[in-house]
C-alpha cells in the first residue's frame, strides 16, 4: 500500500509539473506572437514588451537589482550606491507646477 501511495504522490507531482510547463508554454507563445506583430526588431525600450516579460524586480541591500522574469529566470545586476547629483534643467519659461 505504501508503494502505491508513493506512486500516486509521484504522479500528482508530475501532473503539477506538466501543468506548469503548459502554462509557461502559453506565456512564451503569447510573447512570441506579440513580437511577431512587429515588423522590425526592437531598437528602443518598449514598456509593453517589458511588462510582458518581467514579473517583478527586487532591489537588494547589497546594491544589486534582481529582475525576475515571468518564466522564473532571475538576473542580478549591480547598481551604483547613493544618489546622483542632477543639474536643474532650464525650462521653456513655463514651470510644470503652474508658477
Amino acid at each position: 500500500m505504501a508503494h502505491y501511495d508513493a506512486l500516486q504522490q509521484e504522479k500528482q507531482e508530475a501532473s503539477a509539473q506538466i501543468a506548469l510547463c503548459a502554462a509557461k508554454r502559453v506565456q512564451v507563445g503569447a510573447f512570441l506572437a506579440e513580437l511577431e506583430k512587429r515588423k522590425m526588431p526592437l531598437t528602443k525600450f518598449d514598456p509593453l514588451v517589458w511588462q510582458a516579460t518581467l514579473n517583478y524586480m527586487k532591489v537588494n541591500p547589497d546594491c544589486t537589482v534582481t529582475f525576475v522574469f515571468r518564466d522564473g529566470t532571475e538576473v542580478s545586476r549591480p547598481i551604483e550606491p547613493g544618489v546622483r547629483q542632477y543639474k536643474k534643467r532650464r525650462g521653456t519659461g513655463e514651470s510644470s507646477d503652474g508658477e
